[in-house]
C-alpha cells in the first residue's frame, strides 16, 4: 500500500491536481535495510549537452535517511547517476570513490549541512566533481516526480552566470538549492570546521548563509505539509515541498538524534 497525501489536505496551500507523491518510500510499515549493493546497477542517463551534478549530503549515522532518499530518487524515474555526489560525513579519513556510476565522497569533517559545499571547493578540479552548476539536498530529502523535469532544465534555469544561486524567498530554507561553479569557488573553505547541529542552523538563519557568496534568484517558498513518521523511528517529523524543486524535506524540529534513538532539543 502506498502512502500519499492530496495538497488539499494540507490546506490547499498549493496548486489544484498535484499531489504529494514519494512511491517506495512511503510503504506502510517498512523500514529499509541500509544497502548499498543496488546503487551498481543503476544508470549513467541521458547525456545533457550541459549537465549540472546532484549532492547529496549526508552523515555515517544518517543510513536511513540515505537509504529512504535513494528509493524515493530512483521512484520518480530518476536515470542520471553519472551526475549524482555522495558526501558523508563524519568518517575517519577523505576519500573518493564509485558504486557503480555513483560518486561517494568521505569526509572526516562534520559541518552538517555544509559538509557538501566544502567538499565541493576541496575536489573541484577533479573529474567526478566538477560542473558548471550543482543542485544540493540533504540525505532528509525526498523527491517529487516533476524533479526530473526540473533537474534537466537546470541549465536553462540558471543561465550563464557561475554566481548564480536558486534559492526559495524565505531565507532559512535548510540549504537546498542550485549553485554556479562560481559560488563553490567563493565559499571556498569557509565551512572547514566541524559544528554542532545549533551552530549550523544559526549559520543559516542568521545573516545571508549561503546567499552572500553568489547572485540570487528566488524561487517559491517551501510549503509545510503536515507532521509524519516518515522514517518509522516512532518521531514525526516535519514534511515540507519547495515546488518548483520536486524536493520534499524533513525536519525533525528544534530537536536532533531522531535516528539515533536519542531525541533531543539543540
Amino acid at each position: 500500500m502506498l502512502f500519499s497525501l492530496d495538497f488539499d489536505d494540507a490546506g490547499g496551500k498549493v496548486e489544484k491536481g498535484m499531489r504529494v507523491w514519494c512511491g517506495w518510500v512511503f510503504l506502510v510499515g517498512v523500514v529499509w535495510a541500509y544497502d548499498t549493493s543496488w546503487w551498481a546497477l543503476l544508470p549513467c542517463g541521458s547525456n545533457l549537452p550541459i549537465q549540472p551534478k546532484l549532492v547529496i549530503n549526508s552523515h555515517v549515522r544518517y543510513h536511513r535517511a540515505l537509504t529512504y532518499l535513494m528509493h524515493s530518487l530512483a521512484s520518480v524515474g530518476f536515470q542520471d547517476y553519472c551526475r549524482l555526489i555522495i558526501v558523508v560525513g563524519g568518517h575517519k579519513e577523505d576519500e573518493i570513490s564509485k558504486i557503480g556510476n555513483i560518486t561517494i565522497v568521505k569526509r572526516v569533517i562534520n559541518a552538517h549541512d555544509y559538509t557538501g559545499f566544502d567538499t565541493l571547493y576541496l575536489y573541484r578540479s577533479h573529474p567526478d566533481i566538477e560542473a558548471p552548476y550543482y543542485f544540493y539536498v540533504h540525505d532528509t530529502c525526498l523527491f517529487h516526480p516533476s524533479f526530473v523535469s526540473f533537474f534537466s532544465a537546470l541549465p536553462n534555469r540558471m543561465g550563464s552566470n557561475p554566481q548564480t544561486i536558486l534559492y526559495p524567498e524565505e531565507k532559512g530554507s535548510s540549504n537546498i538549492l542550485a549553485i554556479g561553479k562560481g559560488v563553490v569557488e567563493a565559499i571556498g573553505t569557509t565551512y572547514r570546521f566541524n559544528m554542532t547541529k545549533r551552530q549550523a542552523w544559526l549559520l543559516e538563519v542568521e545573516g545571508e548563509g549561503i546567499r552572500k557568496f553568489g547572485e540570487v534568484k528566488t524561487t517559491q517558498n517551501r510549503m509545510g505539509l503536515g507532521d509524519y513518521d516518515i522514517y518509522h523511528t516512532g518521531l514525526k517529523r516535519k514534511l515540507f515541498l519547495y515546488p518548483e524543486f520536486g524536493v520534499f524535506k524533513t525536519i525533525f524540529w528544534d530537536h536532533t538524534g531522531d535516528m539515533e534513538g536519542n531525541p533531543q532539543h539543540f
